[in-house]
């Protein structure tokens, strides 16, 4: 009877050892996930803005046509350009981004924990008249186990078709 105990205690406490694993893991990998979902809606932030660039030169406006800061959120859907609009700021509910159909955006879909919002600042060289460029701050930010996470991305985009 007492060896029987024995051996119920051992694989009991071997099967605890094993489910912490278990929820540890799981723990690690929602962070991860999260993380990687943040990284990369912050980097489609920047392209996106990159894209309107792009655009309007093709169009032959000014570089920064419709690039309208200094918040504002943009959006992968339909016509990039027309789906700028001005935010407060991060905190702002209009910064939170929804899914629908496997695709974040801001203005239709459920909601989710991530929110992301575009900073533009001039870069105006000494002596120009005109902006030169622009440093583009695309931020993402969500709350994970009452932690608030964020990944940003940066980039410096310039007038160089001038």
């Amino acid at each position: 009877m007492i060896e029987v105990m024995a051996a119920v205690a051992i694989i009991a406490f071997s099967m605890l050892g094993i489910f912490s694993l278990v929820i540890y893991n799981q723990k690690v990998y929602l962070s991860t996930k999260d993380a990687f979902i943040g990284a990369l809606l912050s980097e489609e932030g920047a392209e996106l803005v990159r894209n309107v660039r792009d655009s309007n030169w093709l169009n032959s406006l000014p570089f920064n046509d419709g690039i309208n800061g200094p918040v504002f959120r943009i959006d992968a859907t339909g016509d990039i350009k027309s789906s700028i609009q001005a935010v407060g700021g991060i905190g702002d509910a209009n910064a939170r981004l929804k899914i629908l159909g496997g695709v974040y955006r801001h203005d239709s879909g459920e909601a989710t924990a991530f929110s992301r919002i575009i900073q533009i600042q001039n870069i105006d060289e000494p002596g120009g008249a005109a902006v030169d460029g622009l440093k583009i701050t695309s931020l993402v930010q969500w709350d994970e186990r009452s932690t608030t996470r964020q990944r940003q991305t940066v980039v410096f985009l310039y007038d160089w078709w001038q």
